[in-house]
């Protein structure tokens, strides 16, 4: 109650001395607009020191609350007029008799009345420049898209042929074909096939290369007695001469003599040196997955299949190759009706070279399952760039101003 009735009589004395007191402005240009300097005993911040400044000086002893009033700064600087660090009554006094001319100069310290305590300083950066790498991202680049596709597939088909091996030596030969009359393994005919051969090669079922018909003479005695061609064969005549012995006679081969042995053909063999016996082995040939290479000229064929009488290396059948494709191996020997049994010549663009193109000779169509095609690709999706950064060093505020 007594610290009011004091504040009272402070107000009193001030209100009756406001009209002489002088006011104390801020020189101008010693702050920005925005953030003037504060000033030593400037309470309520109007950049004035008058007896508002006692007023509101008062107020905040009393503890009042007044936004458009400075309450306190950290120090109390401002405020703290008697310079003792404490804000009271004696601040007050100190003010009133500033406004009041008296001389204060004595009582104050570091700073005079209207001296500006805190000036604003804007904020301090730090200028920096940071380089940010190029960001990249791993992406899928397609080749080529998934397709199906449809194509030709070779077949396979395991064909082969097989072909005599021969040595040399002395055999039964016919005498048409020059084909020794021994079977594939190098056995001796019987003598039923070997007469077949003769017969049928002397048909004509077989080429006669070398054919010169055997014929024959009848002696004295009703016998039949070959002669060979370009040769002579000696008889009995059948009678006898003075002394009891019989006679005989040189006839000479003439195409006028009756043809001998198999048929009405003359056909025969006789053992002669060869180079066609047979040893019992056999060459696989292996017949091509390609269409062969073809040239034009006559060749055999079989009169049943129609098959060409060559191996597809290009090799010509000799005349056992022929034999036993024909009694042997050809698919329609079966069925076939009389007279059709042999081969025969003609002419053909067929004939195998023994070479082969890229066609192949059975086919089929497969799918083709292609799967996509790609790859991955690293790609700049930000370049590198450089970024220029503020950093604060100092804030804004207001700093104490000292010296």
């Amino acid at each position: 109650m007594k610290m009011m009735k004091r504040l009272c009589c402070l107000g009193i004395t001030v209100c009756m001395t406001v009209v002489s007191t002088p006011s104390f402005f801020a020189e101008s240009g010693s702050s920005s607009q925005a953030h003037p300097d504060l000033l030593f005993a400037d309470v309520n911040m109007d950049q004035l020191v008058n007896v508002q400044d006692v007023t509101a000086l008062q107020r905040i002893l009393a503890e009042f609350r007044d936004e458009n009033v400075l309450s306190v700064v950290a120090d109390n600087a401002i405020i703290d007029l008697s310079g003792d660090g404490k804000i009271g009554i004696n601040d007050v006094a100190v003010l009133q008799r500033f406004l009041a001319r008296f001389d204060i100069s004595g009582e104050l310290d570091t700073y005079q009345i209207g001296d500006p305590v805190y000036r604003w300083r804007e904020a301090v950066y730090k200028t920096t420049f940071e380089t940010i790498p190029a960001k990249t991202e791993t992406v899928k680049v397609v080749d080529q898209e998934a397709f199906d596709e449809e194509v030709d597939v070779i077949d396979h088909v395991e064909e082969e042929e097989y072909r005599c091996i021969y040595r040399s030596g002395r055999s039964n030969v016919c005498n048409d074909c020059g084909m020794t009359l021994l079977e594939d393994n190098g056995k001796p005919m019987s003598n039923a096939d070997a007469q077949q051969h003769l017969t049928l090669h002397c048909g004509g079922v077989f080429p006669a290369t070398t054919h010169e018909p055997l014929r024959y003479v009848v002696d004295g005695f009703g016998n039949k007695v070959f002669v060979r061609p370009n040769g002579s064969v000696t008889i009995y005549t059948g009678e006898k001469d003075e002394q009891g012995n019989y006679l005989r006679t040189e006839v000479f081969y003439d195409e006028s003599l009756p043809l001998y042995n198999y048929g009405a053909y003359g056909s025969y063999s006789n053992n002669r040196q060869t180079d066609k016996i047979p040893t019992g082995q056999m060459e696989t040939i292996r017949i091509s997955d390609y269409v062969p290479v073809y040239r034009s000229g006559e060749a055999y064929f079989c009169r049943r299949c129609g098959k060409i009488m060559y191996f597809e290396d290009g090799q010509e059948y000799d005349v056992r190759d022929m034999y036993r494709h024909v009694m042997k191996d050809c698919p329609l020997y079966a069925d076939a009706p009389p007279g059709t049994i042999g081969v025969e010549k003609r002419q053909t663009d067929e004939i195998p070279t023994g070479q082969f193109t890229d066609t192949p000779k059975h086919t089929h169509k497969e799918t083709i399952n292609h799967p996509e095609v790609f790859h991955l690709e690293e790609r700049t999706v930000e370049p590198e760039r450089t970024v220029e950064r503020q950093t604060l060093v100092t804030p804004a505020g207001y700093q104490k101003i000292t010296g």
